[in-house]
C-alpha cells in the first residue's frame, strides 16, 4: 500500500460492512442467521476476487496516489472480469446459505 490512509481505509472496510449488515437486520427485522452468511460471502467474494492480483493492485494504488484517479490507472479487463464473476458467484452462495435452514 502506498500510504497510511489507504491502509486505514482497507482495514476499516469489514467493520463498515458489518455495521451495514447490522443496520439492514434492524430495518428489515431479520436475524443474524440470515444476514451473517451474506456478510461472510461478500467479504470472501472481495478477497477471492482479487486473489493473485496483488502486484497489479499495488501498482494501481500507487499510481492513483501520485497521479489521481483517471482512465489510465484502471484495472485490467481480466482483473475486472475476475472480480465481477467471483462476487456474483459468492453472492449466490451467500443467498443460498441464508435460505438454508
Amino acid at each position: 500500500m502506498p500510504n497510511r490512509r489507504y491502509k486505514i481505509q482497507l482495514s476499516l472496510a469489514p467493520f463498515g460492512a458489518a455495521l451495514l449488515i447490522a443496520a439492514h437486520g434492524v430495518v428489515k427485522h431479520c436475524n443474524a442467521e440470515v444476514s451473517l452468511p451474506l456478510y461472510v460471502s461478500v467479504i470472501l467474494g472481495f478477497l477471492l476476487g482479487f486473489a493473485g492480483r496483488r502486484k497489479e493492485l499495488r501498482e494501481k494504488a500507487r499510481d492513483i496516489a501520485t497521479n489521481g484517479n483517471n482512465r489510465n490507472n484502471q484495472l485490467s479487463k481480466a482483473a475486472q472480469v475476475q472480480v465481477v464473476v467471483v462476487i456474483i458467484i459468492m453472492a449466490g452462495v451467500g443467498s443460498w446459505l441464508s435460505m438454508v435452514g
